[in-house]
């Protein structure tokens, strides 16, 4: 388990999260993969995650209650790094338990707090079954690389990959919630929209294709004045331009306020999987829409005496606030 600082957290939260994350993928065993993804704290009492930043506590809670009831798997606490790699997280046990609390005490927490796994995408699939993989999302297996990335193939079949592959396991182990803004201003949720075992359709074909570019370039379809004709419903370009709207607008709402997450991330089911680049994505949270730097990460300079400006601490550029602030 490793971060996008590349600061490997394996040992710390291999042990609580391993065995479910292989119950959710064990509808093809024989396989190497690799997830993108978030890892969060879950309060099973209250229902509801825990606020961010708990996730260490939570680790600790968690492998005393799995190890007091004989639920670690040893796969995963063989020892995956070196000890000299300054990169590597160590044990909960050893570093993150609440020296506050008995041992019964956090087993107790153990019972009620875990960690749980929401993925986002999939980058890598090797392995014996997976040509059996790509032949349930029909995918042709000529797209794929040979040594089993696919961050080139797009979004589309990416996830239509993630969620074939992954079992969900509730409150454990998940797919974000996501939703298909059609180029018709129809909804789908990812579920009815990427399903390859149960694809959902329109006039005889899979929603996905329907849409697809290329395949209206390579002409898959004999009438198409006469398919995109069925498809807008009798929607005008200006309608169908505000369906889409609103359907953002509702789904924002309804991430940020009912599900209590920091945001929406629109992306392009066209897209190539970028490291460290936001091309082909688009990130909306609640700070963006006022004024206020909310978490600006910055440096407070005194110059000459009477003036103080700022740097960001991340990229040591100049912030420029529009306005200067005068010491008294």
């Amino acid at each position: 388990m490793n971060t996008r600082n590349s600061k490997w957290f394996s040992e710390l939260y291999g042990p609580v999260l391993g065995p479910s994350l292989r119950r959710a993928l064990s509808r093809y065993p024989n396989l190497n993969v690799i997830l993108d993804g978030e890892v969060e704290s879950w309060d099973d009492v209250n229902k509801k995650l825990v606020p961010f930043g708990e996730n260490r506590t939570v680790a600790g809670y968690r492998r005393a209650y799995c190890k007091h009831h004989g639920m670690i798997d040893s796969i995963d606490t063989e020892k995956l790094h070196e000890d000299n790699d300054e990169t590597v997280m160590r044990t909960a046990s050893d570093y993150y338990t609440d020296k506050s609390l008995s041992r019964e005490e956090l087993i107790e927490r153990g019972k009620r707090f875990w960690l749980k796994f929401r993925a986002f995408d999939i980058l890598y699939v090797n392995g014996s079954d997976k040509s059996r993989l790509y032949k349930d999302c029909g995918i042709d297996m000529e797209k794929v690389d040979d040594n089993g990335s696919i961050i080139n193939l797009p979004l589309l079949n990416r996830k239509q990959i993630l969620y074939q592959i992954l079992i969900e396991q509730e409150n454990e182990i998940e797919i974000c919630p996501t939703v298909v803004i059609r180029c018709n201003g129809d909804v789908l949720s990812g579920k009815e929209y990427f399903s390859t075992s149960n694809p959902t359709s329109e006039f005889g074909f899979p929603v996905s294709l329907v849409d697809s570019t290329q395949a209206i370039l390579q002409q898959r379809f004999n009438n198409l004045e006469d398919l995109d004709k069925k498809r807008r419903q009798g929607r005008t370009n200006s309608q169908i331009s505000k369906l889409r709207a609103e359907a953002v607008e509702n789904f924002y709402t309804k991430v940020v306020e009912e599900y209590k997450f920091e945001g929406l991330v629109v992306k392009d089911l066209a897209s190539p999987y970028l490291f460290g680049v936001r091309k082909f994505w688009w990130k909306f949270k609640p700070d963006y829409e006022t004024d206020e730097a909310v978490d600006i990460d910055v440096c407070i300079h005194l110059i000459g005496g009477c003036f103080l400006v700022a740097t960001c601490r991340k990229c040591n550029e100049l912030i420029n606030f529009g306005i200067v602030f005068r010491l008294l």
